[in-house]
């Protein structure tokens, strides 16, 4: 959790410096995006585990509107306080033939 925490006082400090979205704005980070982010995380770990759920969280709420070169700055340090695991690659959950839904929320 210290680790998720000191990457969103990065990702919030960063954001007002050098992340841009798309549209060539500055996106806003707040506590609300932690909460939603460790709030997610709480709900997919009983069905995706702990690495995958911390992931898609952070990609979520952090990298969805960046542009490319925001996104690689990200990247970067989220890789140095989560390991190389938390890439960019999203890969989809195989369901089963004993899966008989997909969880939306």
């Amino acid at each position: 959790a210290t680790a998720l925490v000191d990457f969103y006082l990065h990702a919030k400090q960063e954001s007002k410096v050098r992340l841009y979205d798309c549209a060539g704005q500055k996106p806003h980070y707040s506590l609300r995006t932690l909460c939603r982010t460790l709030e997610y995380i709480l709900k997919a770990i009983p069905m995706y585990g702990m690495s995958k759920s911390i992931k898609d969280g952070v990609f979520m709420a952090f990298f969805t509107q960046l542009d490319k070169e925001s996104r690689s700055v990200l990247s970067q340090y989220l890789h140095s306080k989560l390991g190389k695991e938390f890439n960019d690659e999203f890969h989809e959950r195989s369901l089963g033939a004993a899966d008989p839904f997909v969880q939306f929320e």
